[in-house]
């Protein structure tokens, strides 16, 4: 999918990053997942993996064992669609927000800001809808050789 349909190059890498380490999670499941086991799938950072699955652990997805290293998917891989992955990559950018100073210039959420934000909220509604109908454990089904349309 061509990165133009995502607000900026970042938005996308992340939601390409968190789709790849949570379908990691849906092809391995349900044994535990280990950080060198996602080092070894994935051509990311130690680091930026850990992160990952920080915010999966956050978001619910996955649920941390025997320490920080190691993780186990919470839902069944056949109920995770590309929705979770959106909520959960832009569960950091609200987190951000939430935590963002107030407006330099002082003034209070204005009309065209609240415009605005109905606006990308309904984006994003339309966007959920939209990504529940894929679910991951299709790209495991595929690399079995099968492909089912559900």
């Amino acid at each position: 999918m061509p990165i133009d349909y995502f607000p900026n190059r970042a938005t996308y890498q992340r939601l390409h990053e968190m789709a790849t380490v949570l379908e990691r999670f849906c092809a391995r499941a349900p044994e535990p997942v280990t950080l060198d086991q996602l080092a070894g799938d994935i051509d990311l950072s130690r680091r930026t993996l850990k992160g990952l699955c920080s915010s999966l652990n956050s978001m619910g997805m996955i649920l941390a064992a025997d320490g920080n290293d190691q993780w186990s998917l919470v839902v069944h891989p056949s109920k995770l669609t590309l929705d979770d992955v959106w909520r959960a990559a832009s569960f950091r950018n609200r987190r951000a927000a939430a935590n963002a100073p107030a407006r330099s210039n002082g003034h209070a959420v204005d009309d065209i800001d609240m415009l605005i934000s109905q606006a990308l909220l309904a984006i994003n509604q339309s966007i959920s809808a939209h990504l529940k109908k894929f679910q991951l454990d299709s790209v495991r089904i595929s690399q079995c050789g099968f492909w089912s349309l559900r």
